[in-house]
């Protein structure tokens, strides 16, 4: 039952921004490896480090049901600053509707394909297999103009089908590459899971702000 709102912090790649008094959510939780770490309005889970801080937040992100016994959860960016409650009624009521949720991409690529061109050679993503991925994701026939979301904040009800396809998510970051928003279209595609979008525009509306991370390496 009930509603968590998730994030994670590992590796210092960001700064986590404290929740509004009334922010609405049943807990909200932070997995974090820094036993330090303290913001207003989180409970924290401390993970071990990993060799690889990126794809151990991931966890958390994908399979939010290892950490939260609520029913529903919302990940969100710890670079995400949430403004009041309405942020949480935002999302009750597309959890009401929809099983699994992302924003649509709120830029003008459209492919997993662009997407890869655009972030391949960024300095987070240089010792990534992304142009392999992408090979072998148009070798098994994925099409060009598929789709693409942003997924810095993911709705998920804890149904059979979403813990299966997040548990596919998560595997294909870990062969791959983790930039999550070029294995997401792939893996739709391919199984044809249906995601819906919330209904606002990722990074102009009055509930939240997207700041710059603290780190991008």
């Amino acid at each position: 039952m009930g509603l968590t709102l998730i994030t994670g912090v590992f590796g210092g790649h960001d700064f986590l921004r404290p929740l509004p008094a009334l922010h609405g959510f049943d807990e909200a939780v932070c997995v974090t490896d820094d036993p330090t770490l303290r913001s207003e309005g989180w409970e924290f889970i401390l993970e071990p480090p990993g060799a690889d801080s990126r794809r151990t937040a991931k966890r958390p992100k994908m399979n939010p049901w290892l950490y939260t016994s609520s029913d529903s959860t919302v990940w969100i960016d710890a670079s995400v600053q949430i403004h009041d409650g309405r942020f949480s009624s935002f999302t009750r009521e597309h959890l009401t509707r929809d099983d699994f949720l992302v924003w649509e991409h709120p830029e003008e690529r459209n492919c997993l394909y662009q997407e890869a061109d655009y972030c391949q050679d960024w300095p987070k993503y240089a010792a990534e297999p992304i142009r392999e991925q992408t090979a072998a994701y148009r070798s098994s026939g994925m099409p060009e103009g598929f789709g693409l979301w942003a997924a810095g904040t993911v709705g998920m009800n804890r149904t059979d089908k979403v813990v299966e396809f997040a548990t596919s998510w998560i595997q294909q970051n870990s062969v791959w590459s983790y930039q999550d928003q070029i294995s997401l279209p792939y893996l739709v595609w391919m199984t044809g899971f249906p995601v819906a979008t919330w209904d606002a525009h990722e990074l102009n509306n009055d509930m939240i702000t997207f700041h710059q991370h603290s780190r991008s390496d």
